[in-house]
C-alpha cells in the first residue's frame, strides 16, 4: 500500500479494487471500484461543465490565473514533505536529482526509472524506497513558471 502511494498513476485504484475483491469477492471489487472512482469522476465532470459554461468570462479568467500559484505551492509543499520521508541519504538525493534532470531533457521516463533504479541497487542505498521515489521527480513535461 505504501508503494502505491509513492508512484503516480492508476496503481492506487488497482490496489483499492484488489482489496475489495480480496475482502468480498466480485461484489467487493465492484463496490470498491465504484466508491473509489465515481467521486473523482463526478467532481471532474462538474468542474468541466462549469468551465465549459463560464470559462470565457473575463472575471473567471483572473480567478483561474490566481489559482495557478496556489496549485504550484501545493505541489511544491507536497514534494518537500515527500522528500523528508523518501530521501534519507545523499545517494538517494543524487539519484532523484538525476531523474529530474534527465526528465527535463526529455529522456524516456521508463528508461530513467529503470536505469537509475538499477544504479541505486548497485550503489547500495540499502532500500527499495529510493527506487519507488524516482517517479516523483519525473514529470511528463518540465514545469516552467513564467
Amino acid at each position: 500500500m505504501g508503494a502505491t502511494q509513492l508512484i503516480p498513476g492508476p496503481n492506487s485504484t488497482e490496489l483499492e479494487i484488489h482489496l475489495g475483491y480480496k475482502m468480498k469477492g466480485v461484489r467487493g471489487l465492484i463496490v470498491a471500484g465504484i466508491c473509489f472512482i465515481f467521486p473523482a469522476f463526478f467532481c471532474v465532470l462538474a468542474l468541466s461543465v462549469f468551465y465549459q459554461q463560464y470559462g470565457n468570462l473575463p472575471s473567471l479568467g483572473s480567478i483561474l490565473a490566481g489559482i495557478r500559484p496556489v496549485i504550484m505551492a501545493i505541489i511544491i509543499d507536497a514534494l518537500f514533505n515527500f522528500q523528508k520521508t523518501a530521501v534519507k541519504d545523499f545517494v538517494t538525493l543524487v539519484i532523484a536529482s538525476l531523474a529530474l534532470l534527465l526528465s527535463y531533457y526529455g529522456l524516456s521516463q521508463v528508461l530513467i526509472i529503470l536505469v537509475l533504479g538499477i544504479g541505486a541497487c548497485f550503489v547500495g542505498s540499502g532500500s527499495l524506497k529510493s527506487f519507488f521515489a524516482l517517479p516523483v521527480g519525473v514529470a511528463p513535461h518540465p514545469i516552467r513558471v513564467s
